[in-house]
């Protein structure tokens, strides 16, 4: 659904129980949860959420609301509770803006770069920024970090933060001082030290991909961030799978195969789930780089999961275990049945548990949405089992 040339906005909240994900083939229950009931939250796209306060809540800010002088910059999700809150912040909060990404250390900050406010934000002009906003979610603050050393304004970047509390941003779209637009090489990589409040930039070596933006990246436990997707004015980045070791100095670019590989996507998420990464939602490319892409694709179409406009709802799974192994699994989600298929033709059938279930852990809260199915880039935090992830960050 467009509106004026922009995605309508939706405030759909749902999250995705994998207590027995078939990660090892063996039989579990899997099922979507719908719990926008559980408040009144304005709808909103192009957001961006992060785990905040003791790790128990999570924090949306920003985005492309519905008109509403009354609307908050920052609402929070009370894991425990269940429960939607608008926080009272002190400091000086930042513009409204959309198309950017926030991660939060482990000291309960939220770190928010760039984006664009304009009047999809409510605002008169169109400005794109290069400000580091954090957010304190712990005392309930506004900070600034330096502009010095920072990039030049950018949008629909990846970002993920390293154990270190260096946060590293990929790609992306860039405004440079004669007001063009162009795509960030994909071997220029800018790191924000939260530690020193120091910003970087690092040439990384090795197999440069293609320039992209809307892509998604997550760390893996061994230091490799996994970059997947993304788009070039409007067709699909190759190749879509791309590897940063971060363990090198300076980092390191590789372009691994992948088996049983999945369609071109952007404007998904993906997040890290032990030794897996899984991908959610998207939009399709037109063009797929492979004859492999295309029978998925096709399958997809015969079995009744076509998605609708370019758009698909389909959960993937890429299995990191083996550095030089990448072995994606798909996960098709129908009302009654969950199946997980691959195109070596195995089919694993899994039964969605009836409403009087406990639900266990959770790995995806998607908020908002472009209101046609594409939930992703309006605001998706995933998260994954609450005591184990308090643990990991108490670790970091």
């Amino acid at each position: 659904m467009i509106s004026d040339g922009s995605y309508q906005p939706t405030n759909d909240f749902f999250y995705l129980d994998v207590t027995n994900i078939p990660f090892n083939n063996t039989l579990g229950r899997i099922s979507w949860t719908d719990i926008t009931h559980l408040g009144k939250m304005p709808a909103n796209s192009w957001a961006a959420s992060a785990l905040g306060g003791k790790n128990d809540s999570i924090f949306l800010f920003g985005g492309q609301m519905e008109p509403n002088e009354e609307n908050a910059l920052v609402y929070v999700f009370d894991i425990n509770k269940q429960e939607w809150y608008e926080p009272k912040i002190s400091g000086n909060p930042p513009l409204r803006r959309r198309n950017f990404g926030a991660v939060n250390d482990n000291l309960g900050k939220m770190y928010i770069f760039g984006g664009t406010a304009d009047k999809y934000t409510g605002y008169p002009n169109t400005t794109d920024f290069n400000d580091m906003t954090i957010l304190d979610t712990v005392h309930l603050t506004w900070h600034e970090g330096t502009k010095e050393g920072a990039p030049i304004p950018r949008t629909s970047y990846a970002v993920t933060i390293l154990p270190d509390g260096n946060i590293v941003y990929i790609g992306g779209i860039q405004k440079s001082t004669d007001g063009t637009y162009e795509y960030v090489d994909m071997s220029e990589i800018a790191i924000y030290d939260t530690i020193h409040d120091k910003w970087s930039t690092m040439i990384a070596e090795g197999e440069i991909p293609g320039i992209r933006g809307e892509h998604t990246a997550v760390l893996a436990p061994d230091g490799r961030i996994i970059v997947y997707g993304g788009e070039t004015k409007h067709v699909a980045a190759f190749p879509q799978l791309c590897v940063l070791n971060t363990t090198t100095k300076p980092f390191t670019w590789s372009l691994p195969e992948s088996f049983n590989p999945i369609p071109d996507l952007w404007l998904h998420t993906a997040t890290i789930v032990g030794n897996y990464m899984v991908v959610a939602f998207g939009k399709l490319s037109a063009i797929n780089h492979s004859r492999d892409n295309f029978i998925i694709h096709f399958f997809a179409f015969i079995s009744g999961f076509s998605p609708t406009h370019g758009r698909t709802s389909d959960v993937y799974i890429l299995d990191l275990s083996e550095e030089n192994l990448y072995k994606w699994s798909v996960l098709f989600i129908t009302q009654g049945t969950v199946a997980m298929k691959q195109t070596d033709g195995s089919c694993y059938e899994y039964v969605i548990p009836n409403s009087k279930e406990t639900i266990g852990t959770t790995i995806a809260m998607l908020l908002g949405g472009f209101g046609a199915g594409v939930c992703v880039a309006a605001s998706g935090y995933i998260i994954y089992n609450i005591k184990r992830l308090n643990n990991t960050l108490d670790q970091l």
